[in-house]
């Protein structure tokens, strides 16, 4: 871009004065023009900035034909407020001056004849100001796209840390270095063992990608950082958390970035692999929780299978005594009852895992066979634990429901109520009716649930105070008693106990009732 200044007045031998004065001071970095009026200078104005170039100062005379130095001054304040302006007067021309001061932004006036080195001194002072106000700007506006480029960091920074997958760190950092770069870039990055995830348009050949790829892949499996094959330093920038390499920003085209673009894009790299390193520690997370819980489940499934096996073990050595027909038919009966309990466990673990809604199976029973069904498979461990077992049930009547289900859940809730009374207790068994629901409740005397855990009761895998167990028990209770259209509600004090109602509609619309049966018919 060419810096001009234009000279105006409509003396000929003035022009040429000015133009030989001004050249011989200013000509290696200035181009001086000349024009007769005020028209054409305006032309000649627009022409100049109309190519690329750029009029920095305007010098013109106040008395000339048409339109005065004073007006023209003020039509190139209006257009070109930017242009430094000195206006050439004699004394009689003072008003003038004032005028232009106040209409057209006039830097200097000075009167006629001029003394060489005071105009020498008046355009080398403005074009210095106009330099240094140029600078200020490109200075200001530089700080304004840094804030911008900031501030863009910062938002970058929010949606790095609450990505979740390394294609999306990926993505938002290659939009974000072709912004802060302006100009093509590629970004490598790889994470685990996964495959080394690729963005951007740079002119890379597929055996340069190859290359870098597999130098990736060696650094990181080493242990070691270090710099692409064939990529200057300057035009790489890496993808480092605590000595440790995911990939690199590379800019391979164009001029190099300069040094604060740089430092930008190396905050860019650092959030970046702040994110995929705490991806990393995410993914060993759960990893290592899939595998405690996958031991806590084989340990609670073997805790819960053997109560059952060991009543089947015991009643089927019993059988090999001189047992009446009928004791044996007991003993049987039994036998296949913990076998049914046993069947059920598994098909209940089962539903759990694969997330499915149970077909149940319903049919008529007296609330009473549902206790005594629980009371017998307590019973060993009432008697070991030292806990008494209490019936209230002021309601005996029949309840439509899947039994072996929601036996399995008064079981699991009684079971939590026997944990929470080691020193022996109370255990109760109620049921009582409410209008068109039944309520079935269980509560202990045992020392109670902090009111801060009880919100957390119901969640799967949830467990506290007990050495063994899954945290599965309460989960599935509540979701058997949901799937017979009923709602449980659990209320807890410490040192006071727990109750937990079971309210369930009498004869539920939703399950398909099979023909009723005799109480106690299998």
């Amino acid at each position: 871009m060419t810096a001009h200044i234009v000279c105006v007045d409509d003396e000929q031998a003035v022009l040429d004065q000015l133009s030989a004065q001004l050249s011989r001071r200013f000509g290696a970095t200035h181009r001086v023009e000349c024009a007769e009026s005020a028209e054409e200078a305006l032309q000649l104005i627009d022409e100049v900035f109309a190519a690329g170039d750029e009029v920095e100062l305007v010098i013109c005379d106040q008395v000339m034909p048409k339109m005065k130095g004073d007006r023209f001054l003020e039509r190139v304040h209006e257009t070109r407020p930017r242009v430094m302006k000195i206006l050439l007067t004699g004394q009689a021309g003072l008003d003038s001056a004032i005028y232009a001061i106040n209409n057209a932004g006039l830097h200097c006036y000075i009167e006629k004849p001029w003394e060489v080195e005071d105009l020498n001194l008046a355009v080398e002072n403005l074009l210095t100001q106009h330099r240094l106000r140029r600078e200020l700007e490109q200075h200001h506006a530089r700080l304004e796209r840094r804030s911008r480029e900031l501030h863009g960091l910062h938002d970058v920074g929010l949606a790095l840390g609450s990505a979740l997958e390394p294609e999306q760190v990926r993505e938002l950092v290659a939009e974000a270095a072709r912004s802060l770069a302006a100009a093509p870039c590629v970004v490598a990055l790889q994470t685990g063992n996964r495959a080394a995830l690729w963005a951007g348009s740079a002119s890379l050949s597929e055996d340069r990608r190859e290359d870098i790829e597999a130098a990736l892949v060696r650094l990181r499996g080493e242990g070691r950082s270090g710099l692409p094959p064939g990529i200057p330093a300057a035009r790489a920038i890496s993808l480092e958390h605590g000595r440790r390499l995911f990939g690199w920003l590379l800019l391979p085209d164009g001029a190099e970035p300069a040094l604060d673009t740089r430092e930008f894009l190396s905050i860019l790299a650092g959030q970046a692999a702040a994110a995929l390193h705490h991806m990393e520690l995410l993914e060993e997370r759960v990893r290592g929780d899939r595998l405690a819980t996958i031991g806590r489940m084989i340990a609670t499934i073997v805790h819960d299978f053997r109560n059952p096996m060991t009543a089947i073990k015991g009643y089927g050595s019993l059988l090999e005594e001189d047992l009446s027909a009928e004791r044996r038919r007991q003993y049987a009966r039994l036998v296949l009852e913990e076998t049914d309990r046993l069947g059920g466990m598994i098909e209940e673990i089962l539903d759990f895992t694969r997330g499915e809604r149970t077909i149940l199976r319903p049919r008529a029973v007296p609330v009473s066979l549902l206790a005594d069904a629980v009371e017998r498979q307590l019973a060993t461990e009432l008697k070991s634990r030292g806990v008494t077992l209490r019936r209230e049930l002021a309601y005996e009547g029949e309840m439509v429901l899947d039994v072996d289900r929601l036996t399995r859940a008064l079981l699991n809730f009684a079971a939590n109520a026997l944990d929470a009374m080691p020193s022996g207790g109370t255990l109760t068994l109620a049921s009582r009716r409410e209008g068109a629901r039944i309520e079935l409740i269980v509560s202990d005397t045992g020392v109670g649930i902090p009111a801060e855990l009880q919100p957390r009761l119901f969640e799967p895998f949830f467990t506290h105070g007990k050495p063994r167990g899954l945290g599965l028990g309460m989960s599935i209770a509540r979701k058997i008693v949901e799937e017979h259209g009923g709602e449980v509600r659990l209320v807890s004090s410490p040192e006071r106990g727990t109750r937990v109602t079971l309210s369930m509609p009498l004869e539920p619309p939703a399950l398909a009732v099979s023909p009723r049966r005799r109480a106690g018919e299998r």
